[in-house]
């Protein structure tokens, strides 16, 4: 497995698709996440906020050598925000 922060952003619809529930999660909480090929891989959400929709440092590759995983959508109050949920593999 390699380190670094995949990034992955979706939409942020009402009626929960795509990633309209992301605001539901809480730091703890896992994720799985798994490839067509059926691989799968457990993050921890460690952190979760809200930055201008200009500000790219969420997606830095500089992880101190760990595996992580960031998800990225709009603020429904206000769409010029984004909502950062910032993860970290979990053994």
């Amino acid at each position: 497995m390699k380190y670094g922060n995949l990034v992955i952003v979706g939409h942020n619809y009402k009626n929960g698709k795509f990633f309209g529930n992301l605001k539901k999660l809480t730091v703890g909480d896992n994720i799985f996440l798994s490839s067509s090929k059926g691989n799968a891989q457990m993050y921890k959400v460690y952190n979760m906020y809200i930055v201008d929709e200009t500000d790219k440092s969420c997606i830095s590759q500089e992880t101190n050598g760990k595996i992580e995983l960031t998800l990225i959508t709009c603020d429904n109050n206000n769409n010029s925000k984004r909502l950062i949920v910032k993860c970290r593999v979990s053994n």
